[in-house]
Order: C-alpha cells, then sequence, then structure tokens
C-alpha cells in the first residue's frame, strides 16, 4: 500500500508543474511584445513573449501571428516581470523617424509602450539590459 501512494504522489508532482500552453488566439493577460518598423514598406515586425517561454512573431498589423521557438519558462517570467518593473506609460525616447524599435509590456492593469528611432538612447542600464536580451533573443529567428 505504501508503495501505490509513493506512486501516486510521484504522478501528481509530475502533473502539477505543467507550464500551460497558449494559443495565439488565447494569449495570457500578462505579456511583453516588440519589435520594429517602418521604412518603405511601413511594414512592422513583431514578437509577443509570455511567461510560458512561447514565443510568436508577426509581420504586419492583422497578420496571423506564428509561434516561433520560444525560451524556458523560468527566463521568460523573468524577462515578462523585468518589464513590467521598468516600462511605464507610453514614451517616445527622441523623435520618431522612417524607421522605429518599440518594446510594450501588457498586463491586465495597465498596457505602457517605449518607443525609439535608431539607436537606443542613454537610458536605465537595466532597461537597455532587457532591450538587448529581447532583440538577440529573435534576431536568428
Amino acid at each position: 500500500m505504501t508503495r501505490f501512494h509513493l506512486l501516486i504522489l510521484i504522478l501528481f508532482g509530475l502533473t502539477a508543474c505543467h507550464t500551460p500552453r497558449y494559443s495565439a488566439d488565447q494569449l495570457p493577460p500578462e505579456r511583453l511584445v516588440f519589435g520594429s518598423g517602418g521604412g518603405f514598406s511601413g511594414i512592422e515586425t513583431s514578437h509577443t513573449l509570455v511567461n510560458s517561454g512561447q514565443l510568436w512573431k508577426q509581420q504586419g498589423v492583422g497578420a496571423p501571428m506564428t509561434e516561433i521557438t520560444g525560451i524556458s519558462s523560468w527566463e521568460a517570467k523573468s524577462l515578462v516581470n523585468s518589464a513590467g518593473d521598468l516600462i511605464y506609460g507610453e514614451v517616445a525616447l527622441n523623435p520618431l523617424g522612417n524607421t522605429y524599435s518599440f518594446i510594450e509590456y501588457i498586463s491586465p492593469e495597465r498596457s505602457s509602450r517605449i518607443t525609439w528611432t535608431g539607436e537606443l538612447p542613454t537610458v536605465d542600464p537595466a532597461l537597455a539590459r532587457l532591450v538587448n536580451d529581447l532583440f538577440h533573443l529573435t534576431a536568428k529567428k
């Protein structure tokens, strides 16, 4: 009987640690969207990262989102939480030109977006690291 209880406990423990999977149609309320746009075509390319580590790419507003290779859930949670701590309000860091980059934190409580043209201006070093990590994450995808 003890072995049976131990087996049940182990099976319960393994299923309790399940990371949820989302679809592009049903994203969680908290997420991080980042990317760039503008230029001759004016198309915006965005990436959406959620706490589960799943990552989607979208080329053009209204275009379908395609899931691409994600990252570990603990790394994704760290990035999303950092964004929640660092990004507030709607901020344009310099006058927007022909092309732009952006990072947006979305949660049930708020939506905050930072937009800039060219190189990221001098900002909080933690924000600069976050932006660098996110754009390197998708550079090869």
